[in-house]
């Protein structure tokens, strides 16, 4: 156990010297680069990243989780994560400036290179540390998303960290680090709720490990685990019981406010057949989230 705890870390992957940067500049660089080409000529602002500012707004301005600016209407069609970031860039350059929001975005998707880096380093070793930073550094996938103001970049940097704080919390038997990887998930949770799954896998895996070496310490980081990442999320049902009496602890399946119709026949239907995004937009958000009455061209 000792040795596995030692394993692949017993230098910095980016120590400060010519050899480093020799190779870390050029794909600094590049990385940058690519971010930057993505916010100046490919950014533009999706029917989502409408909804989350008007909740930015609402909130900064009437102190309501809502929408609304004379009448506001509370909601828990989103978490409030991304709402919660996009106030606080809004107080700080102004409301509906985009731009300082894609450069934040670009700091944290570089940070999510540097954990993908060390969650190799500490699996497979210094070579495969940096080698993760490289592609997840020139990987045009992720790196997109930094110019929309959507959850996804800070999405995929609450999953890095807390997947690399979990090979902490094994390695080290530690429960800080399993109280940090809580938060982690806790706060990938906020931005999208489907992110519930990974603290569900941690928890599997950790009981699992717990049993298998019968160890205290990791059964204690479990239970630990599975409570910080948990915690945010009494408020939020208390708040939503309270204002619109639902039980609601993450959101409605279908993002619909309360009495709000959901097209269910049509939700099944469009399942049955699609099978790309671009049907996606299309035809499936026309429905669900577009100007009700816009035409669809079913051709």
């Amino acid at each position: 156990m000792k040795d596995e705890m030692q394993h692949g870390q017993s230098s910095d992957l980016f120590p400060f010297n010519a050899r480093t940067l020799r190779w870390l500049i050029p794909v600094l660089a590049a990385a940058i680069g690519l971010r930057l080409l993505f916010i100046l000529r490919y950014s533009f602002i999706p029917v989502d990243a409408t909804i989350y500012a008007d909740i930015a707004k609402t909130w900064l301005h009437h102190h309501v989780y809502g929408f609304g600016d004379i009448a506001t209407e509370p909601t828990l069609i989103r978490l409030p994560g991304y709402p919660a970031f996009l106030a606080l860039i809004f107080a700080i350059f102004g409301i509906d400036h985009y731009f300082p929001i894609y450069i934040t975005q670009l700091l944290f998707d570089l940070g999510t290179c540097v954990l993908v880096a060390y969650l190799a380093r500490d699996l497979f070793g210094e070579r495969a540390g940096r080698v993760a930073f490289a592609i997840a550094a020139l990987c045009p996938f992720t790196a997109n998303y930094v110019a929309l103001a959507l959850t996804e970049t800070l999405a995929v940097f609450s999953v890095a960290l807390a997947s690399w704080l979990l090979v902490r919390t094994v390695r080290r038997e530690n429960v800080r680090e399993a109280i940090y990887c809580g938060l982690a998930c806790s706060f990938s949770i906020l931005l999208r709720p489907d992110n519930g799954i990974l603290p569900a896998a941690f928890l599997l895996y950790l009981v699992w490990r717990a049993m298998w070496l019968r160890s205290r310490l990791l059964m204690t980081a479990a239970v630990l685990l599975g409570c910080f990442a948990a915690l945010p999320f009494v408020p939020w049902t208390i708040r939503n019981w309270n204002t619109f009496h639902q039980i609601q602890p993450l959101v409605p399946r279908y993002a619909n406010a309360p009495g709000e119709l959901v097209p269910l026949g049509f939700n099944r239907w469009t399942k049955s057949w699609l099978a790309d995004y671009v049907s996606v937009e299309e035809i499936f958000w026309k429905v669900s989230t577009d100007v009700p009455g816009e035409p669809l061209d079913l051709g």
